[in-house]
């Protein structure tokens, strides 16, 4: 597996998002995960780092829950989607250390984009 996407199940923004990046890339590539608890399981339980997570806040409180993970996404490229461009909310996003910040408002172009660009740099029997 390559990337892992993780959104709330109950939202619009998240199913969009997702649809975006599998009309993309291939199903076999992503794994996703619509409960915080699947996705927190999906993390510990398999022993291995995925080459990109795409993380999609629906709100602060669901962004404070996804920075509790972090030390469990070292060395994963971030890809962090947040619910809203205030200052609070940006710098709280940053404690991910993301290699890109998009937000929910966004068409999300640009993250299908970077999804894409990763992928192409991943050693062919990583891809």
């Amino acid at each position: 597996m390559k990337l892992v996407f993780y959104a709330d199940g109950n939202t619009e923004v998240g199913d969009r998002l997702l649809q975006k990046i599998q009309d993309q890339v291939s199903a076999s590539v992503v794994q996703a995960y619509r409960s915080f608890d699947d996705f927190q399981q999906g993390l510990v339980g398999r022993g291995w780092k995925p080459n990109a997570a795409i993380l999609l806040a629906s709100n602060t409180t669901e962004l404070k829950r996804i920075i509790t993970l972090g030390k469990l996404l070292t060395d994963t490229r971030v890809l962090l989607v947040l619910p809203d461009r205030r200052k609070e909310t940006v710098a709280a996003g940053h404690r991910l250390r993301p290699r890109y910040i998009s937000y929910a408002d966004d068409g999300f172009e640009d993250v299908v984009a970077v999804v894409k660009q990763i992928l192409k740099r991943l050693p062919t029997h990583e891809a």
